[in-house]
């Protein structure tokens, strides 16, 4: 079953070549601010390896909400994995600040007011 999108919604939920599930992460703020955002070694190496995206959302708990669907990570992530493998033994960092302006929007929804209850999504 595909996932239900918005109306109007043109964002491609698998690749466009061949297919594979893509995967998106979740990275909310309470500011109405599209500023940077932060990714483990763990999410980096992930999304090196798999269609994945990031959904941009802020202004939870305000009155405007909005989400913002961006392309690129695994591209990106790619690229880290890589500078990673140049590091000297010993020497691994486990977290990296993400500008948006690094990443590429590909969809928009303005929401109205999301409560946040300050509990993590079950995965």
């Amino acid at each position: 079953m595909a996932p239900a999108q918005p109306a109007g919604a043109s964002v491609s939920w698998t690749g466009e070549d061949d297919g594979a599930r893509c995967y998106v992460d979740v990275k909310a703020t309470r500011t109405a601010s599209r500023g940077a955002f932060f990714v483990s070694l763990s999410e980096v190496r992930w999304a090196a390896s798999h269609l994945y995206r990031i959904a941009r959302v802020t202004g939870v708990g305000g009155d405007a909400v909005d989400v913002v669907i961006l392309d690129g990570m695994s591209a990106l992530a790619e690229a880290i994995v890589a500078a990673v493998q140049g590091m000297p033994p010993g020497v691994e960092p486990q977290t990296f600040r993400v500008d948006v302006d690094q990443l590429t929007p590909i969809a928009t929804y303005a929401l109205g007011p999301v409560e946040d209850d300050g509990e993590e999504a079950a995965v």
